[in-house]
């Protein structure tokens, strides 16, 4: 029976389920910040993707879409749009 258990353990420990946002709505903010992480990864950068790795794992557990980033760049663009620039 002990030996039935560490196989599972082991088993358990070496399957990795696929991650992902808790709020669908922030999914595409999870996959940038998740190939940052992994760039980070490859240039062997470990403060980085440390920082992205953190930044990941709030994604994991905050329920609550992440607006205020679109509503900013809607702004940007709107006001992009009726600036004249013409002198």
């Amino acid at each position: 029976m002990l030996s039935q258990h560490n196989n599972d353990s082991q088993r358990s420990k070496t399957t990795k389920k696929a991650r992902s946002a808790k709020n669908e709505q922030n999914q595409h903010i999870y996959d940038k910040f998740d190939i940052l992480r992994k760039s980070a990864m490859m240039k062997n950068n470990k403060n980085m993707m440390n920082c992205y790795a953190k930044i990941l794992r709030s994604l994991e557990k905050y329920p609550m879409p992440i607006l205020s980033g679109i509503y900013s760049s809607m702004f940007f663009l709107n006001f992009l749009s009726t600036t004249s620039h013409s002198t």
